[in-house]
């Protein structure tokens, strides 16, 4: 395992170096990096959360085990989502049920009705509830909560490639709500019929994508862009964490302007429903370098201005 410390905010990011340099689009290449004997994250914790690590390890040692307890409990949070036969149905108790009786009733599955039925929401309630325990008890081993704090999961809904969830901290942490995304199975994990040789659609490509970006965005931070934030990731459970959109101020882009010249990118999805909130793409998939177009610059010599 690989740590890295730059400006006292360890990580283990080993491949993030990789992912650092630019968006790679052949599917043998993706592998490649893919199967590297290194840790499974790229990128690092929110940096408000490592700011609050640091100061409550009493040591390096206990430092570094804080962060990745942490991010090893967002790993197992994916797990769960994954694999729903993994959370024992336990029996609610009396004053639950006697709770239940007077909760008014609930609205997200008239939200929810075109990404699941009633009874899935059901069970998304469970796996939810299960994963927002693990993440409240890391959180609370490093000292970020206190006794009675927990965080709370809100399903927001699933699209082609997963489903995404709002991830809420206590008030008094300060920390804002952030997005957790979980990808379906990948393309890199399917038989290709044919095979292809590239391959701009896995969650392997979108996690690429936004660690580019956020390696773009070092020093300016992202105030001003028309990206969300990436912060980190698993290669090997297959999730991201993002900033909330609507943790941002309000503001307009062109939704159909799929060029980001300044970063030099091909941005195809752009227009998709949903991936663009306000005023922020939140969605990294299709994302390609002009560089590697050079049949789509040479029908469009324009894009170079």
């Amino acid at each position: 395992m690989q740590t890295k410390s730059i400006n006292n905010t360890p990580s283990f990011c080993g491949i993030t170096r990789y992912l650092n340099r630019e968006i790679y689009d052949l599917t043998k290449t993706q592998k490649q990096i893919l199967y590297l004997p290194d840790s499974e994250f790229v990128g690092q914790l929110p940096s408000e959360m490592l700011t609050d690590i640091i100061k409550f390890s009493k040591s390096p040692e206990i430092k570094r085990k804080n962060i990745l307890n942490i991010m090893n409990a967002f790993s197992e949070v994916s797990k769960i989502f994954s694999c729903p036969h993994l959370v024992k149905n336990e029996p609610l108790t009396k004053w639950e049920r006697f709770i239940n009786l007077f909760k008014p009733k609930d609205k997200k599955q008239e939200r929810l009705k075109y990404s699941c039925s009633a009874r899935e929401l059901e069970g998304i309630e469970k796996i939810i509830n299960a994963g927002a325990k693990k993440l409240t008890q890391s959180f609370r081993d490093a000292g970020l909560l206190k006794k009675r704090e927990k965080i709370s999961i809100d399903f927001l809904g699933k699209g082609c490639s997963g489903s995404a969830f709002k991830v809420n901290f206590p008030k008094r942490t300060k920390y804002k709500s952030k997005i957790l995304k979980i990808f379906s199975k990948s393309e890199l994990e399917r038989k290709q019929h044919p095979p292809k040789m590239f391959n701009t659609e896995s969650f392997f490509h979108e996690i690429n994508s936004m660690i580019f970006v956020k390696n773009k965005h070092k020093h300016k931070g992202f105030q001003n862009s028309e990206y969300v934030e990436g912060y980190f990731a698993s290669l090997k459970n297959r999730f991201m964490l993002l900033e909330n959109a609507f943790n941002y101020k309000t503001k307009e882009i062109n939704e159909h302007d799929k060029l980001d010249h300044k970063l030099r990118l091909m941005l195809w999805d752009k227009s998709t429903e949903g991936n663009v909130l306000n005023g922020r793409m939140v969605d990294y998939g299709y994302i390609q370098q002009f560089g590697k177009m050079s049949y789509f610059l040479k029908k469009n010599p324009g894009i170079r201005k």
